[in-house]
């Protein structure tokens, strides 16, 4: 039954990724290919300017379930304390809360 539930849980996750837009898909992907960014981290992988550029983006995939915030740091530039972003493991479905 727990296999069952995974591959419900992988199928969610893959329905949820279509309906991304470009922007978003490029900001997840950049979020599971280095964990533990901050948005600022993020906004320099992306190559963007502003930090509106992926803020908007960055809560848009976290209401959807596909990332989660990992703590927080101290930001080198602001010295504010700042959030770190992590995607959800999809291989953990207990970490997911997809919303489609």
């Amino acid at each position: 039954m727990t296999h069952s539930v995974r591959d419900n849980s992988l199928e969610a996750y893959y329905e949820l990724k279509a309906t991304l837009n470009i922007r978003q898909d490029e900001i997840l992907s950049i979020i599971e290919k280095y964990p533990l960014l901050t948005d600022r981290e993020i906004l320099t992988k992306y190559g963007g300017r502003e930090m509106n550029e992926v803020r908007p983006r960055i809560t848009e995939l976290i209401k959807k379930g596909l990332v989660k915030e990992a703590g927080d740091s101290k930001c080198q530039i602001t010295g504010r304390t700042v959030r770190i972003l992590q995607a959800v493991d999809f291989n953990h479905p207990e970490q997911m809360q997809l919303q489609i």
